[in-house]
């Protein structure tokens, strides 16, 4: 039987690949649930909470240019939350659920 000096460096890439992927689909996920919220429920419900998910402030050329791109206010809250993390995760969707979203789970 051959041994095959790099199949270790195959595994360990393997191994990166899996969990890249992984982290991939879980921000993937959590940020079609916030788009799905942002869809399904009321404003009513979510807009008291967008300004502790996205406290970002814009100048007036940012507003010019996501007015001529025409890129609705949402589209701006889900494309800049990072849900690579659990603090993340915990931080946003604890706000709608008044709750841990860990301990709900």
């Amino acid at each position: 039987m051959l041994e095959n000096p790099t199949d270790g460096a195959h595994s360990k890439l393997l191994e990166r690949s899996v969990v890249i992927t992984f982290v991939t689909h879980v921000e993937v996920y959590f940020r079609d649930m916030l788009d799905a919220i942002f869809r399904q429920c009321s404003p009513n419900f979510f807009v008291p909470k967008l300004k502790h998910i996205h406290n970002i402030k814009y100048d007036i050329e940012d507003l010019i240019e996501i007015y001529k791109r025409q890129i609705h206010p949402l589209e701006l809250v889900s494309s800049e939350v990072s849900f690579q993390n659990t603090d993340k995760i915990e931080k946003v969707f604890s706000k709608f659920l008044g709750k841990s979203v860990w301990g709900e789970a």
